[in-house]
Protein backbone atom coordinates (compact mmCIF):
# COMPACT_ATOMS: atom_id res chain seq x y z
CA UNK A 1 0.00 0.00 0.00
CA UNK A 2 1.25 3.48 -0.81
CA UNK A 3 0.61 6.58 1.26
CA UNK A 4 -2.16 7.91 -1.04
CA UNK A 5 -4.20 4.74 -0.93
CA UNK A 6 -6.75 4.60 1.86
CA UNK A 7 -8.65 1.38 1.15
CA UNK A 8 -8.25 -2.10 -0.26
CA UNK A 9 -10.67 -4.57 -1.78
CA UNK A 10 -9.89 -8.13 -0.66
CA UNK A 11 -11.28 -11.09 -2.60
CA UNK A 12 -11.94 -14.57 -1.16
CA UNK A 13 -8.88 -16.79 -1.26
CA UNK A 14 -8.78 -20.59 -1.06
CA UNK A 15 -5.02 -21.08 -1.12
CA UNK A 16 -1.79 -19.20 -0.41
CA UNK A 17 1.50 -20.68 -1.58
CA UNK A 18 5.09 -19.60 -1.95
CA UNK A 19 8.02 -18.08 -0.11
CA UNK A 20 8.04 -14.62 1.42
CA UNK A 21 10.94 -12.70 2.93
CA UNK A 22 9.97 -10.45 5.79
CA UNK A 23 10.55 -6.75 6.29
CA UNK A 24 12.61 -5.52 9.22
CA UNK A 25 10.94 -5.34 12.61
CA UNK A 26 8.99 -2.18 13.43
CA UNK A 27 9.14 -2.80 17.16
CA UNK A 28 12.90 -3.40 17.07
CA UNK A 29 14.02 -0.56 14.83
CA UNK A 30 12.16 2.30 16.55
CA UNK A 31 13.96 2.05 19.94
CA UNK A 32 17.29 1.53 18.14
CA UNK A 33 16.67 4.70 16.12
CA UNK A 34 15.98 6.51 19.39
CA UNK A 35 19.15 5.08 20.95
CA UNK A 36 21.21 6.23 17.94
CA UNK A 37 20.76 9.77 19.29
CA UNK A 38 23.08 8.85 22.19
CA UNK A 39 26.00 8.50 19.83
CA UNK A 40 27.94 11.48 18.42
CA UNK A 41 28.49 9.60 15.19
CA UNK A 42 26.91 7.48 12.48
CA UNK A 43 24.58 4.48 12.76
CA UNK A 44 23.62 2.58 9.62
CA UNK A 45 20.52 0.40 9.90
CA UNK A 46 20.12 -2.27 7.24
CA UNK A 47 16.80 -4.03 6.52
CA UNK A 48 15.11 -0.93 7.93
CA UNK A 49 11.38 -1.18 7.13
CA UNK A 50 9.75 1.40 4.87
CA UNK A 51 6.80 2.15 7.13
CA UNK A 52 5.09 5.29 8.41
CA UNK A 53 6.36 5.00 12.00
CA UNK A 54 9.98 4.77 10.84
CA UNK A 55 9.59 7.94 8.81
CA UNK A 56 7.92 9.68 11.76
CA UNK A 57 10.84 8.72 14.03
CA UNK A 58 13.20 9.95 11.32
CA UNK A 59 11.41 13.30 11.43
CA UNK A 60 11.84 13.47 15.21
CA UNK A 61 15.57 12.73 14.96
CA UNK A 62 15.91 15.54 12.44
CA UNK A 63 14.19 17.86 14.92
CA UNK A 64 16.90 16.88 17.41
CA UNK A 65 19.60 17.92 14.92
CA UNK A 66 20.45 14.58 13.30
CA UNK A 67 21.05 14.07 9.62
CA UNK A 68 18.96 11.14 8.43
CA UNK A 69 19.05 9.51 5.00
CA UNK A 70 16.93 6.58 3.82
CA UNK A 71 17.34 4.61 0.62
CA UNK A 72 16.23 1.09 -0.29
CA UNK A 73 15.84 -0.21 3.27
CA UNK A 74 19.07 1.34 4.53
CA UNK A 75 18.89 4.21 7.00
CA UNK A 76 21.90 6.33 7.88
CA UNK A 77 21.63 8.38 11.09
CA UNK A 78 24.37 10.92 11.78
CA UNK A 79 23.85 12.30 15.28
CA UNK A 80 27.21 14.13 15.43
CA UNK A 81 25.61 17.57 15.44
CA UNK A 82 22.47 16.71 17.43
CA UNK A 83 21.82 19.40 20.01
CA UNK A 84 18.14 19.59 20.86
CA UNK A 85 15.76 17.60 23.05
CA UNK A 86 12.70 19.79 22.58
CA UNK A 87 10.08 18.23 20.29
CA UNK A 88 6.93 19.67 18.78
CA UNK A 89 3.76 17.85 17.77
CA UNK A 90 4.53 17.46 14.04
CA UNK A 91 5.70 13.87 14.49
CA UNK A 92 5.53 13.03 18.20
CA UNK A 93 1.73 12.90 18.26
CA UNK A 94 1.73 10.39 15.39
CA UNK A 95 3.19 7.42 17.26
CA UNK A 96 3.64 5.98 20.70
CA UNK A 97 7.37 5.30 20.26
CA UNK A 98 8.19 9.02 20.35
CA UNK A 99 8.37 8.67 24.16
CA UNK A 100 11.53 6.55 23.69
CA UNK A 101 13.44 9.73 22.87
CA UNK A 102 13.11 10.76 26.52
CA UNK A 103 15.89 8.38 27.58
CA UNK A 104 18.27 9.37 24.79
CA UNK A 105 17.63 13.13 25.08
CA UNK A 106 18.09 13.12 28.86
CA UNK A 107 21.17 10.95 28.50
CA UNK A 108 22.80 13.17 25.89
CA UNK A 109 21.38 16.68 26.34
CA UNK A 110 20.00 16.58 29.89
CA UNK A 111 16.72 18.05 28.60
CA UNK A 112 13.55 16.65 27.02
CA UNK A 113 10.23 18.30 26.18
CA UNK A 114 7.43 16.78 24.13
CA UNK A 115 3.63 16.87 23.77
CA UNK A 116 1.56 13.74 24.49
CA UNK A 117 2.72 10.78 22.36
CA UNK A 118 0.36 9.37 19.75
CA UNK A 119 -0.20 5.84 18.46
CA UNK A 120 -3.09 3.44 18.04
CA UNK A 121 -6.13 3.81 20.28
CA UNK A 122 -6.00 0.35 21.87
CA UNK A 123 -6.64 1.25 25.48
CA UNK A 124 -5.05 3.23 28.28
CA UNK A 125 -1.34 3.60 27.56
CA UNK A 126 -0.04 5.99 30.25
CA UNK A 127 3.61 6.98 30.38
CA UNK A 128 3.73 6.76 34.19
CA UNK A 129 6.24 3.89 34.19
CA UNK A 130 8.58 5.88 31.94
CA UNK A 131 8.31 9.03 34.06
CA UNK A 132 8.82 7.17 37.33
CA UNK A 133 11.93 5.43 36.01
CA UNK A 134 13.48 8.67 34.73
CA UNK A 135 12.85 10.31 38.12
CA UNK A 136 14.61 7.43 39.85
CA UNK A 137 17.58 8.01 37.56
CA UNK A 138 17.66 11.66 38.68
CA UNK A 139 15.50 13.62 36.23
CA UNK A 140 13.18 16.40 37.34
CA UNK A 141 9.93 15.98 35.42
CA UNK A 142 6.78 18.02 35.14
CA UNK A 143 4.03 18.10 32.57
CA UNK A 144 0.32 18.15 31.98
CA UNK A 145 -2.22 16.68 29.58
CA UNK A 146 0.10 13.74 28.99
CA UNK A 147 3.11 15.77 27.83
CA UNK A 148 6.57 15.75 29.39
CA UNK A 149 9.04 18.46 30.47
CA UNK A 150 12.17 16.83 31.91
CA UNK A 151 15.57 18.15 32.99
CA UNK A 152 18.55 16.61 34.79
CA UNK A 153 19.80 19.97 36.07
CA UNK A 154 23.50 20.12 36.84
CA UNK A 155 23.68 16.73 38.48
CA UNK A 156 23.03 14.47 35.49
CA UNK A 157 21.61 10.97 35.60
CA UNK A 158 22.85 8.41 38.11
CA UNK A 159 22.50 4.65 37.84
CA UNK A 160 20.14 3.00 40.31
CA UNK A 161 17.84 0.05 40.92
CA UNK A 162 14.47 0.33 39.15
CA UNK A 163 11.58 -2.05 39.71
CA UNK A 164 8.86 -1.78 37.06
CA UNK A 165 5.24 -2.41 38.18
CA UNK A 166 4.68 -4.35 34.94
CA UNK A 167 7.22 -5.71 32.42
CA UNK A 168 6.49 -2.86 30.01
CA UNK A 169 8.45 -3.07 26.76
CA UNK A 170 8.63 0.69 26.23
CA UNK A 171 9.55 1.52 29.81
CA UNK A 172 12.29 -1.14 29.80
CA UNK A 173 13.66 0.32 26.56
CA UNK A 174 13.63 3.85 27.96
CA UNK A 175 15.43 2.69 31.10
CA UNK A 176 18.14 0.98 29.05
CA UNK A 177 18.62 3.98 26.76
CA UNK A 178 18.71 6.50 29.62
CA UNK A 179 21.11 4.31 31.59
CA UNK A 180 23.65 4.80 28.80
CA UNK A 181 23.88 8.45 29.85
CA UNK A 182 24.00 7.77 33.60
CA UNK A 183 26.93 7.47 36.00
CA UNK A 184 27.35 3.89 37.20
CA UNK A 185 25.30 0.76 36.68
CA UNK A 186 21.52 0.46 36.52
CA UNK A 187 19.53 -2.64 37.42
CA UNK A 188 16.01 -3.07 36.05
CA UNK A 189 13.80 -5.57 37.86
CA UNK A 190 10.60 -7.00 36.40
CA UNK A 191 11.90 -5.87 33.01
CA UNK A 192 10.46 -6.94 29.70
CA UNK A 193 12.25 -9.84 28.03
CA UNK A 194 10.61 -9.48 24.61
CA UNK A 195 12.82 -10.16 21.56
CA UNK A 196 12.84 -6.42 20.84
CA UNK A 197 14.67 -5.96 24.16
CA UNK A 198 17.32 -8.44 22.99
CA UNK A 199 17.75 -6.39 19.82
CA UNK A 200 18.13 -3.08 21.64
CA UNK A 201 20.69 -4.61 24.00
CA UNK A 202 22.64 -5.91 21.01
CA UNK A 203 22.85 -2.37 19.62
CA UNK A 204 23.76 -0.84 23.00
CA UNK A 205 26.60 -3.35 23.33
CA UNK A 206 27.88 -2.03 20.00
CA UNK A 207 27.97 1.39 21.66
CA UNK A 208 30.12 -0.07 24.42
CA UNK A 209 27.61 -1.07 27.11
CA UNK A 210 28.01 -4.12 29.34
CA UNK A 211 24.62 -5.81 29.73
CA UNK A 212 23.50 -8.96 31.50
CA UNK A 213 20.12 -10.65 31.88
CA UNK A 214 18.07 -9.28 28.97
CA UNK A 215 16.29 -12.63 28.58
CA UNK A 216 15.62 -13.15 32.28
CA UNK A 217 13.42 -10.21 33.35
CA UNK A 218 16.18 -8.68 35.46
CA UNK A 219 18.70 -6.60 33.52
CA UNK A 220 21.91 -4.91 34.62
CA UNK A 221 23.52 -2.33 32.34
CA UNK A 222 26.82 -0.52 32.78
CA UNK A 223 27.51 2.28 30.28
CA UNK A 224 30.95 2.76 28.77
CA UNK A 225 33.15 5.67 29.95
CA UNK A 226 32.77 7.08 26.41
CA UNK A 227 30.16 5.91 23.90
CA UNK A 228 31.69 4.41 20.77
CA UNK A 229 31.81 7.11 18.09
CA UNK A 230 32.90 4.88 15.20
CA UNK A 231 30.41 4.11 12.44
CA UNK A 232 28.11 1.24 13.42
CA UNK A 233 26.25 -1.06 11.02
CA UNK A 234 23.27 -2.94 12.44
CA UNK A 235 21.03 -5.45 10.66
CA UNK A 236 17.41 -5.11 11.79
CA UNK A 237 15.86 -8.56 12.45
CA UNK A 238 12.77 -9.72 10.61
CA UNK A 239 9.41 -8.64 11.98
CA UNK A 240 7.86 -11.43 14.04
CA UNK A 241 4.37 -9.88 13.97
CA UNK A 242 4.40 -9.69 10.18
CA UNK A 243 5.50 -13.34 10.21
CA UNK A 244 2.60 -14.26 12.48
CA UNK A 245 0.15 -12.33 10.29
CA UNK A 246 1.27 -14.23 7.18
CA UNK A 247 1.07 -17.58 8.99
CA UNK A 248 -2.48 -16.86 10.18
CA UNK A 249 -3.46 -15.89 6.63
CA UNK A 250 -2.12 -19.20 5.34
CA UNK A 251 -3.86 -21.15 8.12
CA UNK A 252 -7.19 -19.59 7.20
CA UNK A 253 -6.81 -19.99 3.42
CA UNK A 254 -4.87 -23.30 3.30
CA UNK A 255 -1.68 -23.65 1.30
CA UNK A 256 2.06 -24.02 1.69
CA UNK A 257 3.93 -20.91 2.81
CA UNK A 258 7.61 -20.70 3.77
CA UNK A 259 9.16 -17.77 5.65
CA UNK A 260 12.94 -18.24 5.52
CA UNK A 261 14.21 -15.27 7.54
CA UNK A 262 12.47 -15.50 10.92
CA UNK A 263 14.03 -16.80 14.12
CA UNK A 264 11.43 -19.31 15.28
CA UNK A 265 12.02 -18.77 18.99
CA UNK A 266 10.53 -15.29 18.47
CA UNK A 267 7.14 -16.65 17.33
CA UNK A 268 6.96 -19.94 19.21
CA UNK A 269 3.65 -19.09 20.90
CA UNK A 270 2.02 -18.37 17.53
CA UNK A 271 3.33 -21.62 16.07
CA UNK A 272 1.99 -23.46 19.13
CA UNK A 273 -1.61 -22.39 18.52
CA UNK A 274 -1.41 -23.08 14.81
CA UNK A 275 -0.53 -26.65 15.74
CA UNK A 276 0.91 -29.32 13.48
CA UNK A 277 0.32 -27.24 10.35
CA UNK A 278 3.20 -24.90 11.31
CA UNK A 279 6.70 -26.26 11.77
CA UNK A 280 10.27 -25.09 12.01
CA UNK A 281 12.19 -25.42 8.76
CA UNK A 282 15.63 -23.98 9.47
CA UNK A 283 16.38 -21.17 9.17
CA UNK A 284 12.68 -20.24 9.11
CA UNK A 285 9.17 -21.61 9.45
CA UNK A 286 6.76 -23.33 7.07
CA UNK A 287 2.97 -23.72 7.22
CA UNK A 288 1.47 -26.48 5.11
CA UNK A 289 -2.21 -27.40 5.20
CA UNK A 290 -4.86 -28.64 2.80
CA UNK A 291 -7.74 -27.44 4.93
CA UNK A 292 -8.50 -24.41 7.06
CA UNK A 293 -7.10 -24.57 10.59
CA UNK A 294 -9.99 -25.50 12.89
CA UNK A 295 -9.05 -23.66 16.05
CA UNK A 296 -10.69 -24.72 19.29
CA UNK A 297 -8.76 -23.04 22.01
CA UNK A 298 -8.49 -20.41 24.73
CA UNK A 299 -5.70 -17.91 24.17
CA UNK A 300 -4.40 -15.38 26.68
CA UNK A 301 -2.11 -12.55 25.69
CA UNK A 302 0.80 -11.63 27.91
CA UNK A 303 4.47 -10.69 28.08
CA UNK A 304 6.91 -12.82 26.09
CA UNK A 305 7.07 -15.83 25.85
CA UNK A 306 3.29 -15.75 26.19
CA UNK A 307 1.02 -15.04 23.22
CA UNK A 308 1.74 -11.53 21.83
CA UNK A 309 -0.96 -8.89 22.15
CA UNK A 310 0.03 -7.67 18.67
CA UNK A 311 -1.29 -10.98 17.24
CA UNK A 312 -4.59 -10.93 19.10
CA UNK A 313 -6.69 -9.26 16.40
CA UNK A 314 -5.37 -11.48 13.62
CA UNK A 315 -6.19 -14.60 15.66
CA UNK A 316 -9.70 -13.28 16.27
CA UNK A 317 -10.21 -13.27 12.50
CA UNK A 318 -9.08 -16.90 12.30
CA UNK A 319 -11.20 -17.90 15.29
CA UNK A 320 -14.23 -16.26 13.64
CA UNK A 321 -14.13 -18.86 10.82
CA UNK A 322 -12.99 -21.82 12.93
CA UNK A 323 -16.41 -23.47 13.23
CA UNK A 324 -15.66 -23.91 16.94
CA UNK A 325 -15.97 -22.03 20.20
CA UNK A 326 -12.82 -20.09 21.11
CA UNK A 327 -11.84 -17.62 23.82
CA UNK A 328 -9.38 -14.73 23.57
CA UNK A 329 -8.32 -13.01 26.80
CA UNK A 330 -6.48 -9.68 26.46
CA UNK A 331 -4.18 -9.09 29.43
CA UNK A 332 -2.01 -6.24 28.12
CA UNK A 333 -4.38 -3.53 26.86
CA UNK A 334 -7.85 -2.83 28.14
CA UNK A 335 -9.74 -1.92 24.93
CA UNK A 336 -8.09 -3.85 22.13
CA UNK A 337 -11.17 -5.52 20.70
CA UNK A 338 -12.24 -2.85 18.20
CA UNK A 339 -11.57 -5.22 15.30
CA UNK A 340 -14.11 -7.64 16.77
CA UNK A 341 -16.97 -5.22 16.12
CA UNK A 342 -15.90 -4.83 12.50
CA UNK A 343 -15.57 -8.61 12.11
CA UNK A 344 -19.14 -8.93 13.37
CA UNK A 345 -20.23 -6.68 10.50
CA UNK A 346 -18.96 -9.45 8.19
CA UNK A 347 -21.03 -12.10 9.96
CA UNK A 348 -18.70 -13.13 12.77
CA UNK A 349 -20.18 -13.90 16.19
CA UNK A 350 -17.80 -12.38 18.73
CA UNK A 351 -19.09 -11.30 22.13
CA UNK A 352 -16.98 -9.02 24.31
CA UNK A 353 -17.11 -9.06 28.10
CA UNK A 354 -14.45 -6.85 29.65
CA UNK A 355 -11.04 -8.14 28.60
CA UNK A 356 -12.40 -11.38 27.13
CA UNK A 357 -13.76 -12.17 23.67
CA UNK A 358 -15.99 -15.22 23.28
CA UNK A 359 -15.89 -16.35 19.67
CA UNK A 360 -18.60 -18.61 18.29
CA UNK A 361 -16.78 -19.64 15.16
CA UNK A 362 -18.69 -19.89 11.91
CA UNK A 363 -17.65 -21.62 8.71
CA UNK A 364 -17.98 -18.50 6.58
CA UNK A 365 -17.96 -14.70 6.63
CA UNK A 366 -19.82 -12.57 4.10
CA UNK A 367 -18.65 -9.51 2.21
CA UNK A 368 -19.04 -5.87 3.14
CA UNK A 369 -17.17 -2.69 4.03
CA UNK A 370 -15.26 -2.38 7.30
CA UNK A 371 -12.98 0.28 8.78
CA UNK A 372 -9.62 -0.16 10.48
CA UNK A 373 -9.03 1.95 13.58
CA UNK A 374 -5.62 0.60 14.57
CA UNK A 375 -2.62 -1.13 13.03
CA UNK A 376 -3.13 -4.80 13.95
CA UNK A 377 -6.90 -4.57 13.76
CA UNK A 378 -6.52 -3.33 10.20
CA UNK A 379 -4.37 -6.35 9.34
CA UNK A 380 -7.02 -8.62 10.86
CA UNK A 381 -9.70 -7.12 8.62
CA UNK A 382 -7.57 -7.77 5.54
CA UNK A 383 -7.24 -11.42 6.64
CA UNK A 384 -10.99 -11.60 7.19
CA UNK A 385 -11.44 -10.55 3.57
CA UNK A 386 -9.37 -13.55 2.48
CA UNK A 387 -11.50 -15.84 4.64
CA UNK A 388 -14.87 -14.43 3.48
CA UNK A 389 -17.14 -15.75 0.70
CA UNK A 390 -17.50 -12.34 -0.94
CA UNK A 391 -15.23 -9.31 -1.47
CA UNK A 392 -14.47 -7.15 1.55
CA UNK A 393 -13.49 -3.46 1.37
CA UNK A 394 -11.19 -2.33 4.18
CA UNK A 395 -11.01 1.39 4.85
CA UNK A 396 -8.44 3.14 7.04
CA UNK A 397 -5.37 1.52 5.52
CA UNK A 398 -3.19 4.39 6.73
CA UNK A 399 -3.16 2.53 10.06
CA UNK A 400 -1.81 -0.60 8.40
CA UNK A 401 0.99 1.41 6.78
CA UNK A 402 2.27 2.30 10.23
CA UNK A 403 3.66 -1.21 10.67
CA UNK A 404 3.40 -3.16 7.40
CA UNK A 405 5.48 -2.16 4.41
CA UNK A 406 3.23 -3.83 1.89
CA UNK A 407 0.81 -6.33 3.39
CA UNK A 408 -1.29 -6.36 0.23
CA UNK A 409 1.77 -6.99 -1.93
CA UNK A 410 3.09 -9.75 0.32
CA UNK A 411 -0.25 -11.56 0.20
CA UNK A 412 -0.57 -11.03 -3.57
CA UNK A 413 2.86 -12.60 -3.98
CA UNK A 414 1.43 -15.70 -2.29
CA UNK A 415 -1.63 -15.78 -4.54
CA UNK A 416 -4.18 -13.46 -2.94
CA UNK A 417 -6.25 -10.96 -4.90
CA UNK A 418 -6.09 -7.60 -3.13
CA UNK A 419 -6.39 -4.26 -4.87
CA UNK A 420 -5.87 -0.76 -3.55
CA UNK A 421 -8.51 1.87 -4.17
CA UNK A 422 -9.61 5.30 -3.04
CA UNK A 423 -12.91 5.80 -1.22
CA UNK A 424 -14.95 8.85 -0.34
Amino acid sequence: MQDNENAVVVYPCSRLSGEIRLQGSKNSVLPIMAAALLKAGVTVLENCPDIADVHAMSGLLKKCGCRVEYNEHVMRIDASAADNGILDDEYSTKMRASILLMGSCLGRFGRFVMPPPGGCAIGKRPIDFHVSAMRQLGADISGNSGGVDADVGGHGLKGCDIRLPFPSVGATQNCLIAAMGARGSTRIFNASSEPEIWDLCCYLRMLGAQIEGERTGNIEITPPPVINSEDIHYMVPADRIVAGTILVAAAGCTGNVYIPNIECDRIQSVIKYLGAHAAVKAPGVVLNTDRRKQLECAVSTGPFPEFPTDMQSQFLALMAVSGNFCIMEENVFDTRFKAAYELNRLGADIRIEGRTAYVYGRRHLHGGTVTASDLRGGAALVLAGLFADEPVTVRGCEYIRRGYENLSGDLRELGARIYECSVD
